[in-house]
């Protein structure tokens, strides 16, 4: 997991903790039974009042948490009754604000997923011209000719191109039509199908002129 989000979470509980443990515990009293298991000792139980301090201003009022005894003792124990609903506050929502984050990354391995099963609506005709312009080190004629027949993104795409070795080819035969020529050349067969991408506006014609005549020069 990422330090810097997992700091990110600490300090976010901490301070959604303190908030709700001491303005909260002032505008609830009764939330201050939750940290009483920090303040008071065994045998004691919690029960918080409000009060009137002398030092208060005129209709104000102060909170606190009293421990009471079997035998009628009172203590006061507000500061940690605070700190034991701080406590409970900050693992609370450390918990939630974890399954929140392995929630999204679930959702985003989902996602990514479901990109990947994208390759399933590439024809296979489109798949063995991918294979074949791979081959031929024209990896960007074949991520536009994939985008172009399944209306995949260019990240989509273009991952399932680069992937294309790493997986079996489908198994669904090209029509003859399609078919490279058994009986001409390598180069041959090259320029031809550099015509039909070029025919098909897959390259443009610049790009069609500089790659003939790399195939040109190399005969």
């Amino acid at each position: 997991m990422d330090r810097g989000r997992m700091l990110a979470r600490l300090i976010a509980a901490a301070f959604i903790a303190i908030m709700l443990a001491g303005p909260g515990g002032a505008v609830f009293p009764s939330s201050l039974r939750w940290g009483a298991w920090a303040a008071c000792p065994a045998g004691m139980q919690p029960e918080p009042e409000t009060f009137r301090a002398s030092y208060s201003r005129p209709g104000e009022r102060e909170v606190r948490l009293v421990c009471v005894s079997p035998d009628g003792r009172r203590e006061s124990h507000t500061g940690m009754a605070i700190v034991g609903l701080f406590a409970k506050y900050f693992i609370a929502l450390t918990l939630l604000f974890t399954l929140l984050g392995l929630r999204k990354r679930t959702g985003s391995t989902t996602a990514v997923g479901g990109a990947t099963g994208a390759s399933r609506s590439v024809p296979a005709e489109v798949e063995a011209k991918a294979r074949a312009l791979l081959d031929r080190d024209q990896k960007i004629v074949a991520i536009k000719l994939v985008r172009e027949a399944s209306g995949m993104g260019l990240k989509e795409a273009k991952d399932w191109v680069e992937a294309l070795p790493s997986r079996p080819p489908s198994t669904t035969a090209l029509p003859a039509s399609d078919a490279f020529p058994a009986a001409v050349t390598p180069a041959a067969g090259r320029l031809l199908e550099l015509k039909r991408l070029a025919d098909a506006g897959l390259i443009t014609a610049e790009e069609y002129e500089a790659k003939r005549a790399e195939i040109l020069a190399g005969l």
